[in-house]
């Protein structure tokens, strides 16, 4: 939680995460990491809907 600042993307803490836990022996995670912000925040983005923006809607 110390990466996060408003000026740092999802990319950046995705690479932030995954340095962590490969620093503490990981070799790989066992699944990809889901790191959102803004407007999309609470909507999962999977490849099927990757190409429709949520704008903030819930589901």
């Amino acid at each position: 939680m110390k990466a996060c600042k408003p000026a740092v993307n999802e990319v950046i803490l995705a690479a932030t995460f995954n340095d962590e836990i490969a620093k503490h022996g990981a070799i790989e995670v066992a699944s990809p990491n889901i790191v959102a912000s803004g407007n999309n925040t609470c909507c999962i983005t999977t490849r099927k809907t990757a190409a429709k923006p949520c704008l903030g809607r819930y589901y």
